[in-house]
């Protein structure tokens, strides 16, 4: 990481509190957002309040996010969404979606909100009237379609900041990793 560890306060030590709990070390990206711990639960709000507004729901999301992170370069959520991808489908469906490949087993409805979250995070001016009407056509109504779009944005904005001040994810994370998928991710910064 770039910056020094932030000084300790309650709201940081709770973080680093919560995540000795649940992983048993304190995340690199924990640490990162001490730096501004009311910012961090803001942006994590919000995205929750995306999703229960009409947004994406996990699946979607795990699409939306290892669609989205390779476009941009960002390794730390490649990874993690990759491996919440092969959790919830499967290994060889993550790893295409990681290297922009559609799979047989995503749904019509899957591969076109992998083609969006690319188009979006690589040329959002890009966008047309035809890539919105496929949305629609695969059921997803206009607030669904606004919703996946900013929560693509949000994830964009977070693995910036992420990568703008070296915070990978940890090589302890990794570790339970399936092997295809951290391959997969021969890209942006190394694991810490």
């Amino acid at each position: 990481m770039f910056l020094e560890e932030p000084p300790p306060s309650e709201a940081s030590e709770a973080a680093y509190a919560g995540d000795r709990e649940k992983e048993g070390f304190v995340w690199t990206i924990t640490k990162l957002w001490a730096w501004n711990p009311q910012a961090d639960r803001m942006f994590a709000e919000l995205l929750g309040r995306v999703a229960e507004d009409g947004g994406p729901e996990y699946r979607d999301k795990a699409i939306l996010v290892t669609s989205t992170a390779p476009a941009i370069g960002n390794s730390a959520c490649s990874l993690a969404w990759g491996n919440r991808l092969a959790k919830t489908v499967d290994v060889d469906t993550a790893v295409r979606a990681l290297r922009g490949e559609e799979s047989e087993a995503m749904s019509e409805r899957h591969r076109a909100l992998a083609r969006w979250a690319r188009r979006v995070a690589t040329d959002p001016g890009a966008t047309t009237q035809s890539d919105v009407a496929e949305l629609r056509r695969l059921g997803l109504s206009d607030a669904e379609i606004f919703n996946v779009t900013l929560y693509i944005a949000l994830r964009i904005a977070f693995s910036t900041v992420n990568d703008a001040l070296d915070a990978p994810l940890d090589r302890q994370a990794t570790e339970s990793y399936p092997e295809q998928v951290v391959e997969a991710v021969d890209f942006g910064r190394p694991s810490a």
